[in-house]
């Protein structure tokens, strides 16, 4: 069985009173794989990393911890196995909101020889995928060799403005596309040191907002410096690794209609912001569950 790392992947069974209008939600991950018929819980995958959509909804896609890339064409109901995607651990999906058939995923090391892991793209849906060549594109130094041999890729943000542009975490530093994803420039948003990992990514317009092992940062020239500094250790924050909780399953967000409130959500904590992250003064730790056991995520 698949297990949900939020309520935004898979949704509990429960029933919601919301503005005095009672609202039912229902599990729709795909916990039920295809790939083995006598046992359809035989070859399931782990939990659901992210998942992504067409923006008409036609297909939905789900990258999983250890079972590669799912898509639905029933909005969630029926799950199918992408087996033309060649990474194991998928950790992110995203559509091109303007063209349904350019699909990216990204996807943990997951051991190979040679390494399919990363960023790869799809511009037929699926039917196909090119894997970017980290090692050969990515020209900054990394905090550790083994990061651009073995490529990790996080969170995916396509600007909506935009959706030729698209920024990419990786395990060393930021990647860039304004091509639709031909070319690739990689960027390290704090250069005074070696580039570290950039988890979660956030893109407004030009501004780009990150998260990565030396906290949040801020570029208002469309992922070029100036950048802003990272929040200094003591503050209070997603201040960087030295923060519980807040690594690879961090997630950056924005208020729809004030861009200027952002969330910084880790594993135990939701921080937020109303200065476009110069503070984060309000900070919400996420609940025990009734039977007192944790609630945080991963």
């Amino acid at each position: 069985m698949f297990r949900s790392t939020c309520a935004l992947v898979i949704l509990l069974l429960s029933t919601l009173t919301v503005s005095a209008q009672t609202v039912t939600w229902y599990d729709i991950n795909p916990d039920r794989s295809n790939t083995d018929d006598d046992n359809p819980n035989g070859a399931s995958g782990g939990r659901v990393n992210r998942i992504g959509a067409t923006r008409d909804f036609t297909k939905v896609y789900a990258a999983t911890e250890w079972g590669g890339l799912y898509q639905s064409f029933t909005q969630g109901s029926t799950w199918v196995r992408v087996n033309t995607f060649s990474p194991t651990a998928a950790w992110d999906v995203k559509v091109n909101p303007n063209n349904n058939n350019q699909v990216y995923v990204t996807s943990s090391f997951d051991g190979r020889a040679n390494p399919q892991s990363g960023i790869s793209i799809s511009n037929d849906a699926g039917a196909t995928w090119q894997a970017v060549d980290i090692q050969t594109q990515n020209t900054l130094t990394c905090d550790q060799a083994s990061r651009k041999t073995q490529p990790t890729g996080w969170q995916i943000a396509i600007n909506p403005v935009d959706p030729q542009t698209v920024f990419v975490g990786t395990s060393c530093g930021l990647a860039r596309t304004t091509d639709g994803g031909v070319n690739w420039t990689f960027i390290d948003p704090s250069p005074g040191d070696t580039a570290e990992q950039i988890y979660a990514v956030l893109v407004q317009g030009r501004t780009v907002d990150v998260y990565g092992d030396n906290g949040h940062m801020r570029s208002t020239n469309n992922g070029d410096a100036p950048w802003s500094a990272p929040l200094p250790a003591a503050s209070a924050g997603p201040t960087g690794r030295n923060r519980a909780g807040f690594g690879p399953r961090s997630t950056l967000a924005a208020s729809p209609r004030e861009p200027y409130v952002l969330y910084a959500a880790g594993r135990f904590d939701i921080f937020e912001s109303v200065d476009g992250g110069a503070t984060w003064p309000t900070s919400v730790t996420l609940p025990l569950r009734p039977s007192g056991a944790t609630n945080s995520q991963g």
